[in-house]
């Protein structure tokens, strides 16, 4: 039960995409509370994300595949709730690959390629967000590790790929943020 309402699905993932729908709603319902609570107590006019959010692109074509098939908005919602900064987007590579699982240093970055590719976008644009409300340049890019599996390869890896797309995009000030469990961090 989520929000008063049960979410059921035919399977586990189509259970999540339903239970997206009702976590949106209520980051947009804590988002009204904290801008409201900014201004009133701080007199704040804008919002920083109050937490990051990843979704591996597969689960992202069949949430917009549902919002078609039941006539919803979740995926737009999702959009919203990320250009105005109510949550920040984090990258993750597709198909919830364990990196270090990979064969070969070709597979590794040929995944954390695409996962950039799929993600940079929306990153760039919640950061238009964040330059034009608090005059912050950094570009800031979370990632998310599936299972948190990694290795020195791997980590590598990424980070070599993101500061090669960083150049490409001429991002100011890149910084590359790795998602960790406490016992990692």
């Amino acid at each position: 039960i989520l929000g008063g309402d049960a979410v059921r699905g035919k399977n586990w993932t189509d259970m999540m995409l339903r239970a997206y729908r009702q976590f949106f709603k209520t980051y947009s319902q804590i988002a009204l509370y904290i801008r409201q609570a900014l201004v009133d107590r701080f007199g704040e006019h804008d919002l920083l994300p109050f937490m990051s959010f990843d979704m591996e692109p597969c689960i992202i074509e069949r949430m917009i595949d549902l919002d078609y098939e039941e006539s919803e908005n979740t995926y737009g919602i999702l959009l919203e709730l990320m250009r105005t900064g109510v949550i920040s987007p984090a990258a993750t590579v597709p198909f919830h690959v364990l990196l270090p699982m990979l064969e070969s240093e070709f597979d590794q970055r040929l995944c954390v390629r695409m996962g950039f590719e799929f993600y940079w976008r929306l990153v760039r644009e919640y950061q238009g967000f964040i330059e034009e409300v608090h005059d912050e340049r950094a570009f800031v890019l979370p990632f998310f590790l599936p299972e948190y599996a990694y290795s020195h390869e791997s980590v590598r890896i990424i980070v070599e790929e993101f500061l090669a797309m960083a150049e490409r995009d001429g991002c100011e000030l890149p910084h590359l943020v790795l998602m960790l469990d406490n016992l990692q961090a």
